[in-house]
């Protein structure tokens, strides 16, 4: 098990891990599916919507264990398209190959994407999209001969869900249970079409979606929370996240791996999950200085979210800094060691890093609005509810915070609580509340100290008094009080400790170790290191 890291990891070495590293990918061309290529990829019903469209300009993007079959599917989408249109392969996507990569397709100035393989099913916000799912051999008896041993009441309500890869097999699988006398068994539609601005629902007015893409209709006589979920597919983010946003809502949950031929009930390890998120919101809410992450640029309201973000945090005394910096990795995001906190805006799929692999935990947007709307002096509320949905993060963070109580008659009423300590779940004692930006009662200077001082504005207009090596154009940055307090640099890889004096700068005149480097162009170097 990967324990929590205490310093940032090395950001410079030999880069041989690169070339030696292993990338395990399930690889399943249509050839193992047991269905014939058009059928697989949806050919016929691809190229009408294309015609249908007037698309002329579509961009193909496939999962990772598609790729394979990416000429094939190209070679066959041309042999029937005869109006000229031109279909194009995105190579890479910017950020996990579950969510629509509109900025790659804008730029060869596409009409239309078609996303093939597994989907995370947001909504986009240009570009229409095609989802062609593919189809996963599936054994149904062993599906339903696992679904009978965990729910053996022919009464039970049940909402049968499923990956994207197998919901070819729903119809067939909901029948069987029908058949076998469970006529309480609701089946999962999937979205197979995104468009912008979206089409007008065609589904009945009791159907109900909580996850993207996703719909089914309950009973009028019924909540969700009568229901138990059965999922049919292997582990996987969408199956995480099932369990993290359904946890509180429904009763309880069953997987089927299809893989496997095995039933989980997935209920406590959910729990567990979730109390190591509480975790992440507790040291959220002790943090200062909070990066927001950019893991999205395609899904729908992911702008207004980032701004919504900024503004709350501004608004609780902390600094916002924002960061565009492609796929996740630790190395990367130890570069900001001023940064106490990460909140990443992405689709809800993306958005769930176990951060025990970084420096700096990784919340979520709703989970960064709990720590935020927290009562200073208590524990942030949670009911165990998670939302990813961007429009109901910003509902909740838009709500009114609690009310102070009003028996504070005893309090000195010259005393400010901007500054009061909460008693911290994470260390266990109390701990001063970080609000670097917040607004600070300007005091006297001792006349004997040697640090300048100055008034300077912080982010929110007001005047604080603050050292002025601490400011940028006047304005307060905890980035730069960081740096100033005790960074020294001292080079990177030194072979020889150099013995600084922090107070006077200076050091013992030792650096490092002077070695020769490498000579030549880069296809033929004199000698290696």
């Amino acid at each position: 098990m990967a324990s929590e890291l205490t310093t940032a990891p090395p950001l410079s070495d030999d880069a041989t891990a690169v070339l030696e590293r292993t990338v395990e990918v399930e690889q399943l061309p249509a050839s193992a599916t047991g269905y014939a290529f058009h059928e697989v990829y949806e050919i016929q019903r691809t190229v009408r919507l294309i015609q249908e469209g007037g698309y002329n300009n579509v961009a193909l993007q496939f999962s990772d264990e598609l790729l394979s079959d990416a000429a094939g599917v190209v070679d066959a989408l041309r042999k029937s398209l005869t109006n000229g249109q031109k279909v194009y392969v995105l190579a890479d996507t910017s950020y996990g190959s579950c969510c629509v990569d509109e900025v790659a397709a804008e730029h060869i100035s596409a009409d239309a994407i078609i996303h093939y393989g597994r989907a995370c099913l947001s909504p986009t916000s240009r570009l229409p999209v095609i989802y062609v799912f593919g189809k996963r051999p599936i054994d149904l008896d062993a599906v339903v001969k696992g679904f009978e041993e965990v729910l053996e009441s022919k009464d039970a309500d049940v909402i049968v869900m499923s990956d994207v890869t197998y919901s070819h097999a729903l119809p067939s699988f909901c029948q069987r249970l029908r058949e076998a006398g469970y006529t309480n068994a609701i089946e999962t539609t999937h979205s197979t079409i995104d468009t912008v601005p979206p089409l007008s629902s065609t589904s009945s007015p009791t159907s109900t979606s909580t996850l993207p893409g996703r719909e089914y209709s309950l009973p009028e006589s019924k909540s969700l929370s009568d229901f138990t979920i059965f999922y049919l597919g292997p582990p996987s983010t969408t199956l995480t996240t099932l369990l993290m946003t359904h946890n509180s809502l429904t009763s309880s949950i069953f997987s089927h791996n299809p893989l496997t031929h095995s039933t989980t009930l997935e209920s406590p390890t959910t729990n567990a999950r979730l109390r190591r998120r509480y975790a992440m919101v507790q040291k959220a809410r002790d943090a200062g200085t909070i990066g927001i992450v950019v893991g999205t640029l395609g899904v729908a309201g992911y702008l207004t979210l980032i701004s919504d973000l900024r503004k709350i945090i501004s608004e609780a005394g902390k600094k916002p800094y924002t960061f565009v910096m492609g796929k996740l990795n630790p190395a990367k995001m130890a570069n900001f060691g001023e940064v106490e906190c990460f909140v990443l805006v992405a689709c809800g799929e993306n958005s769930l890093i176990e951060s025990r692999d970084f420096y700096r935990p990784v919340v979520t947007p709703y989970e960064l609005g709990l720590a935020l709307r927290a009562r200073r002096g208590e524990a942030p509320n949670w009911t165990g509810e998670w939302v990813t949905d961007f429009d109901r993060v910003m509902r909740l963070n838009s709500s009114p915070a609690p009310e102070p109580d009003d028996d504070d008659e005893d309090k000195d009423p010259w005393a400010s609580d901007e500054d009061e300590p909460h008693f911290s779940l994470i260390t266990g004692r109390y701990e001063s509340s970080s609000r670097p930006m917040a607004p600070k009662t300007i005091s006297l200077v001792d006349p004997s100290s040697h640090t300048t001082t100055d008034l300077v504005q912080s982010s929110n207009g007001e005047r604080a008094l603050v050292t002025a090596t601490a400011t940028i154009g006047g304005v307060f940055s905890p980035s730069a009080e960081y740096l100033q307090k005790g960074k020294v640099w001292k080079g990177l890889g030194n072979d020889v400790d150099v013995d600084v004096d922090e107070e006077k700068g200076e050091d013992d005149g030792e650096g490092a170790v002077v070695q020769e480097g490498r000579a030549g162009i880069a296809r033929d170097y004199g000698h290696d290191i």
